[in-house]
């Protein structure tokens, strides 16, 4: 209740929230207590519990700020080819970005290990997750059938789709060892 509240606060305060709409199973697929951040107010980084991988909490391009993901002034959200988002992780481990030095696209594994399919309109957790985005995100993971392929995850459920490498998509990070 409190996280609702919250939540509904903040998108009056900051704009359009695409709310998740779960079932009651939701708690199963994907709660809360799945995830260590350590101040959900300005962390980048969220670890999942289960898999002990460490995400970017916001697409790049973005950064946690008052609890939401936000753009960046330096770098605004913006969408990435397959190859830009592939040197996007490289660029990171150059930085080491947040202390890591191991980041990488994610793989269609990783990426539904996140991913709640018993909601619509958003299938990330919104503690761990807080963007407004509802769009497509980039997967490590080629599509065999099409060597100009890979494959996408769509945010609002999950679902996996083929796509051209070249179309702009959100990129999110992770670093950890491969579940």
């Amino acid at each position: 209740m409190k996280k609702t509240l919250l939540l509904s606060v903040l998108s009056m305060a900051s704009g359009v929230i695409f709310a998740a709409d779960c079932l009651t199973q939701h708690e199963m697929d994907n709660p809360d207590h799945m995830y260590s951040v350590a101040d959900a107010n300005v962390s980048q980084t969220v670890q999942d519990l289960e898999t002990n991988l460490t995400w970017t909490r916001c697409p790049l391009g973005q950064s946690v700020q008052a609890g939401l993901c936000a753009d960046d002034a330096a770098v605004p959200a913006k969408t990435y080819s397959w190859e830009e988002a592939l040197l996007a992780a490289e660029a990171a481990n150059v930085a080491t970005y947040e202390g890591a030095s191991d980041w990488r696209v994610p793989s269609v594994k990783e990426l539904q290990t996140i991913m709640a399919p018993t909601c619509k309109n958003r299938a990330m957790n919104e503690l761990a997750f807080p963007t407004a985005a509802n769009a497509y995100i980039y997967t490590a993971t080629p599509d065999t059938s099409s060597t100009n392929n890979v494959f996408i995850m769509r945010m609002s459920d999950g679902h996996l789709l083929p796509h051209n490498k070249t179309t702009g998509r959100l990129v999110y990070l992770v670093s950890g060892v491969n579940p």
